[in-house]
């Protein structure tokens, strides 16, 4: 009788973590940085930057310059897709903000020495 027991609140318990990391991924890693699709709050939206900065971070360190250059690419997209996302959970346009984001993205890029 307790093992039966022991067993339902181990299903439970998985059930609700899968639905925990379900709120949080959504159904993939990958749509959850690079579709432009849905919401973000607060905390998705500063730790996929914090994740972003960390990867791109370790990806300069290489000094791999074809890499570098692609993660870049990477993460830059990433980062538009997120940054949409969240400006749509605070009711404001995406679109606009991708210009605001993009120039000084850009111009911060050229002039660093990790591209």
């Amino acid at each position: 009788m307790k093992l039966f027991e022991l067993s339902k609140i181990k299903e439970k318990t998985s059930n609700k973590i899968r639905e925990f990391n379900k709120d949080i991924w959504g159904k993939s890693p990958l749509t959850f940085y690079f579709s432009f699709q849905g919401f973000f709050n607060r905390s998705q939206y500063f730790g996929a930057l914090i994740i972003l900065g960390s990867f791109l971070t370790f990806i300069c360190s290489f000094d791999f310059l074809p890499l570098t250059v692609l993660s870049g690419l990477v993460v830059f997209y990433a980062g538009l897709a997120v940054t949409q996302k969240r400006c749509r959970d605070i009711n404001m346009k995406g679109s606009f903000f991708i210009i605001t984001y993009t120039i000084p993205y850009l111009s911060v890029r050229l002039e660093t020495s990790c591209l």
